[in-house]
């Protein structure tokens, strides 16, 4: 089911024997769009501290009462290391995580996505043959990237300003960021428009700006994206139709060196 990031700020994290803390932002990988980790504030029961949370740990997201349960119990999230959470961060430090969850690496998994019964799967300790003979070969590195810090920040087509980034619209069954929501400023008021994370060519910190491989006429004459109605795959896919399919080209720059 297709949620907006935005939504999930503030959720509650429930975890075996009791409650955690709250969302505060989501870590995504600019190479597969896929949230990799969610950073939770643990509030008064852990002072001071963040933590990251695998989404292979959810049991059940309750969008209703704005609270995610996990299978993690209270000990095993006070072992794990604190994280600064206003900094994106590389492979190598998260490599420092894995085995406070007991998860594989997210980039020994190949193109598999986070989905139900992942966390069952790998906490039993079993991985499948593929998987074990392709994480020591691995070389990519993909970046994570901070959700909170993204919105607002500039969306650049190819051929001049399109608006900036208002909030992302994620799966909550795969932990895929399927669109950026857009607000252009090509008018008085402007439009929320969706973009297809698949047209991203690369996200800059530096420029702060999401640079797409569009070009601005055809982000302006995509049809409004209106906040109050529900979004099913078909009103997705009328919605973000007129861009078409993305290059092969323009899908393999979806690395980021900036």
């Amino acid at each position: 089911m297709l949620q907006h990031v935005d939504e999930l700020l503030d959720f509650t994290i429930h975890a075996t024997d009791g409650d955690i803390g709250r969302v505060r932002d989501l870590y995504f990988d600019d190479h597969r769009w896929t949230v990799r980790y969610l950073v939770v504030d643990t509030g008064h029961w852990l002072p001071g501290r963040r933590i990251l949370l695998s989404p292979a740990a959810i049991r059940k997201a309750d969008w209703g009462r704005r609270e995610l349960i996990v299978a993690l119990s209270r000990e095993q999230i006070r072992q794990s290391p604190s994280v600064e959470s206003h900094q994106p961060i590389g492979q190598r430090r998260i490599a420092l995580f894995r085995e406070c969850y007991t998860l594989p690496y997210y980039w020994a998994v190949g193109g598999f996505l986070w989905g139900p019964g992942m966390w069952a799967h790998h906490a039993s300790g079993k991985a499948s043959g593929r998987q074990r003979r392709e994480a020591p070969g691995l070389a990519r590195d993909p970046y994570l990237r901070s959700a909170r810090l993204i919105r607002d920040y500039h969306v650049k087509a190819i051929d001049g300003d399109a608006g900036h980034v208002e909030d992302f619209l994620v799966d909550d069954g795969s932990w895929v960021v399927r669109c950026l929501v857009v607000r252009t400023r090509h008018w008085r008021l402007g439009k929320r428009v969706l973009i297809p994370s698949e047209w991203v060519a690369w996200a800059s910190w530096i420029e702060l700006t999401v640079h797409v491989d569009l070009r601005v006429d055809r982000i302006l004459s995509a049809p409004e994206y209106d906040l109050t109605r529900p979004l099913t795959e078909s009103a997705l896919t009328r919605l973000t139709a007129g861009y078409g399919q993305p290059t092969r080209q323009g899908l393999a720059r979806n690395v980021s060196t900036a």
